[in-house]
């Protein structure tokens, strides 16, 4: 077994149970690691050899450590389902035995200019087939809003192209597909050795308003794991029926329908929710989901919710309009930031010159009133510019 390390971010829950669990790591580029005396590193040739183990249980911290290990996973059997899952298109019609109704199709980059609207359902979601978080991402409801999100989608890609590399965000090829109605939500999970489908975390999504596509606020507690949990594990048996899973980690999300339908809106391989927000699972529910995955354990869902009260968990990312360049950020007001939080649990700051995010926040709230505000706050006022 062996843990990715790689930028944007490692948090010192993920570091210390490294050190607790004794697993192996690999500094994959130029990354501040907690405790990183503490930590054992492998070779390139240790890596490569324990590769060659079909079952070897890896865990990548970020879209950065899936990239930087994928040249090393070519030969090996793992590779097709990272490939799979990479690619929303391919995903898509490998559950269409699954979803056979479910309208997508697959564009290049120049055939979206040209498409002609009239030929188009809406409202839809056009995103990249290979990206990450909400890059690329838009709902457009009518026609009317077709060509403004045209602009939008050449300015944010050449944004983007400065700031991850081709195998993290492509504007090669693109997926067009219905709007799924519903509640969304964010799941890390794992297949174990035996393929069985083990549920660590279930984050819920909040947005500002219908078009909404940012990450900014996630939430958890025990009306969430309650509404979500059973269907998400059914989704999860069902996937496992349709590809050979085994010890196999990923973060996925998905919407539920008022009428109680699952619709999988996209499978990230290999990881858990990037910048280490999987850690809001430890404040809320004491799953420490790196320990759980490398230990195999399952967590004992109806007991904890059961141990549960009615407060809410959420992270939020205080993350920046792409056209903001971090370079340009003199500095950031974090004490004046951290006043917007009533019981603040942690938080953490991000390399905000490389990456456009500035924090990430965890906190502790007695309902969603506090969330709803944060949703619709100025992030650009806590900036200092050169």
């Amino acid at each position: 077994m062996m843990m990715i390390l790689d930028k944007p971010y490692v948090s010192q829950l993920l570091s210390q149970t490294l050190i607790n669990l004794n697993i192996p790591a690999v500094k994959s580029g130029e990354i501040r690691i907690p405790l990183d005396k503490s930590i054992t590193f492998l070779t390139e040739q240790e890596v490569i050899e324990q590769l060659r183990d079909p079952n070897v249980a890896i865990l990548c911290n970020s879209e950065y450590s899936v990239a930087s290990i994928y040249p090393y996973l070519k030969e090996t059997s793992i590779i097709k389902l990272i490939d799979l899952f990479k690619n929303k298109v391919r995903f898509r019609q490998q559950l269409q035995k699954l979803f056979p109704s479910f309208f997508f199709r697959e564009c290049t980059y120049e055939e979206i200019f040209s498409l002609p609207v009239e030929s188009l359902t809406f409202p839809l979601v056009i995103k990249p087939a290979r990206g990450f978080r909400s890059v690329g991402v838009y709902l457009v409801e009518g026609p009317a809003e077709w060509k403004t999100m045209l602009a939008q989608l050449k300015q944010d890609m050449r944004a983007a192209k400065e700031i991850y590399p081709e195998a993290v965000v492509s504007a090669n090829s693109f997926i067009l597909e219905e709007w799924i109605q519903g509640e969304e939500y964010a799941i890390d999970a794992y297949y174990n050795e035996a393929g069985e489908p083990v549920v660590l975390n279930v984050f819920k999504r909040m947005f500002a308003h219908e078009a909404d596509t940012s990450d900014r606020i996630y939430y958890t507690g025990k009306s969430v794991l309650t509404e979500a949990l059973d269907k998400v594990e059914a989704f999860m048996r069902s996937m496992g029926e349709e590809l050979p899973l085994k010890n196999f980690p990923m973060h996925f999300e998905v919407r539920i329908s008022k009428n109680g339908q699952l619709i999988p809106i996209e499978v990230n391989p290999l990881r858990f929710a990037g910048l280490c927000t999987t850690d809001l699972g430890a404040h809320a529910c004491g799953v420490n989901v790196y320990e759980f995955f490398f230990e195999q354990k399952k967590p004992n869902w109806p007991a904890i919710i059961k141990s549960m009260d009615d407060s809410i968990f959420s992270f939020l990312c205080a993350e920046l309009p792409l056209s903001i360049e971090g370079k340009s950020i003199e500095s950031v007001h974090d004490r004046k930031f951290e006043k917007n939080f009533s019981n603040l649990l942690d938080y953490r700051l991000i390399p905000y010159e490389e990456y456009p995010t500035f924090s990430v926040v965890f906190y502790q709230s007695p309902s969603l009133k506090e969330n709803e505000h944060l949703l619709q706050l100025d992030l650009e006022q806590y900036l200092v510019m050169k």
